[in-house]
This record gives structure tokens, C-alpha cells and sequence, in this order.
């Protein structure tokens, strides 16, 4: 039951955001392209509403395919320095 309880909750918060995204995309929609342009939003995507979330291009002119050409190792020799102070 509480499964169940809990896929409900989940379905119901995703429908409330996706209300929200597309009530915010039609508000967006009503502002000239310069303005949207301005803050980096694509009016086609806008249209798409929630499913095109978060309305931006992807400019892939400077993207190339590169290929694996050699096997990383990944082996660690060396202990690691008790010394050292982990940013993680």
C-alpha cells in the first residue's frame, strides 16, 4: 500500500510540474522574440512546452565525433598520501 502511496505522489508532483512549465512557457510566449532571444529561450521549444523543458538550443556547430583510439589504464600503483587533504 504504501508503495503505491508513494508512485501516486510521484505521478501527482510530476503532473503539478509540468502544469507549471507549460503555464510558464505560455507566459513566455507572449514576449517578442527579442526578449526571449535576450534570455537565451527558443520560441519553437517554448511551443513544445513542458516537454521541451528547458527551452534552450543546443548548438552543436563546434561538436566533433572523437574515437577511443587507446585503452586508459586505471590501475593504481601507489598508495595514496595520508598527507593529502580530499576536496570531495
Amino acid at each position: 500500500m504504501k508503495t503505491l502511496l508513494n508512485k501516486v505522489s510521484k505521478l501527482y508532483n510530476q503532473a503539478r510540474i509540468n502544469i507549471n512549465l507549460n503555464m510558464t512557457a505560455n507566459a513566455l510566449l507572449k514576449h517578442p522574440d527579442s526578449s526571449l532571444k535576450d534570455i537565451g529561450v527558443s520560441r519553437h521549444l517554448l511551443i513544445k512546452g513542458a516537454k521541451a523543458y528547458p527551452w534552450k538550443e543546443m548548438n552543436t556547430a563546434g561538436i566533433t565525433s572523437v574515437g577511443l583510439t587507446s585503452k586508459v589504464k586505471t590501475k593504481i600503483t601507489t598508495p595514496a598520501n595520508a598527507n593529502v587533504v580530499s576536496a570531495a
